[in-house]
Order: structure tokens, then sequence, then C-alpha cells
């Protein structure tokens, strides 16, 4: 699926978007570092930001999203074998509109493998908004770019849970 990352990341950097389509929906896929693309997202109504999350190749890259976070964040992260969503208090290197309204911010690291030459190129996390119930709006977006399907694809997280600084935690989806 992912022929040409160079393009693709060249095109969110200049502020465009991908749209992907896999079994469990349609995602509109952002920079989270271009913030006139992430304006003219909310804008356009396109749907509210903080039902979207960072995608993130390495978890190294959780620093430039979450203020702090436990050590035990590694452990639960890199050790699920499903795609894991996890909420983290006091979310940064996001627009504001993408914290809830305590200031968490979604972050999931990728098992999706079709993205992974994606993220290495981009060099940083992919804001990933899902479009079930955003209507139409997304369409009039300028610079949108569909991705071919792929079997492999699954962008959706499988488990969703929000982890705080001092370790608490609690599942929202298991």
């Amino acid at each position: 699926m992912m022929s040409n990352p160079d393009t693709l990341a060249r095109h969110l950097r200049n502020g465009g978007f991908l749209v992907l389509a896999d079994k469990s929906g349609a995602w509109l896929l952002a920079n989270p570092r271009n913030p006139q693309a992430l304006e003219t997202a909310a804008a356009g109504a396109v749907l509210p930001l903080t039902k979207g999350f960072v995608l993130i190749g390495a978890m190294d890259r959780l620093y430039e999203y979450v203020q702090r976070f436990p050590d035990l964040a590694w452990d639960i992260a890199e050790g699920s074998e499903k795609a894991l969503l996890i909420w983290y208090e006091g979310g940064k290197g996001v627009p504001a509109a993408m914290l809830d309204d305590k200031g968490w911010v979604g972050v999931m690291l990728n098992r999706c493998k079709p993205l992974q030459a994606l993220l290495e190129k981009l060099g940083h996390g992919l804001l990933c908004l899902p479009l079930a119930g955003a209507g139409e709006g997304w369409q009039a977006l300028p610079d949108v770019l569909p991705l071919p399907s792929d079997p492999g694809l699954r962008l959706a997280p499988e488990r969703i849970m929000r982890l705080g600084i001092g370790g608490d935690v609690k599942f929202l989806k298991y």
C-alpha cells in the first residue's frame, strides 16, 4: 500500500491529508505538526479533533506528545500484542483541540506494518481521525489523497485505556 512513503510524507508536511479505509472504517490522517492543516480540518467542522489520536512508530516518540508518564507505559504499550490506544495525562505537542477536557491525549504505538515506513519518513507521529459519523464535510478539505485499500490494515484500536502519571490504569475498552 505505501509504495512511496517519501511522497506521502511530503504531502502531509505540506498540509495535505490522507484518507485510509480499513476493516474498521475510514480515517483522515494528518500531520500533527502542521497547525494550518489541523485548523482547516477543525474549521470545516469535519469532526472534533478530540476523537482522534496520535499514532507513533516507536515508543521514544511518546516524549513528543506527553509531558510525563510512568515507566509502566513502555511495558504496557510494547507488551501489547493488540492495537492499544492509551490516553495519557498531560498531553503536549498537539493542538489544544486534540486534548480532552482534562488535558489527556490519546497515543497509540503502531501495530499496522503498512504504515511503519510512512511514520519513519515523517519522523514523528501521525494524527488519526475516525471519519465515522463525520458526514461529508471532510470531502471539501483541500489536498486529500485517498490511499489504496490493503487487507492487512486495521487502524482502529482494539483496546483503550487511561494511564495516569502515578501509574493508575483504567481500561475503557478491553
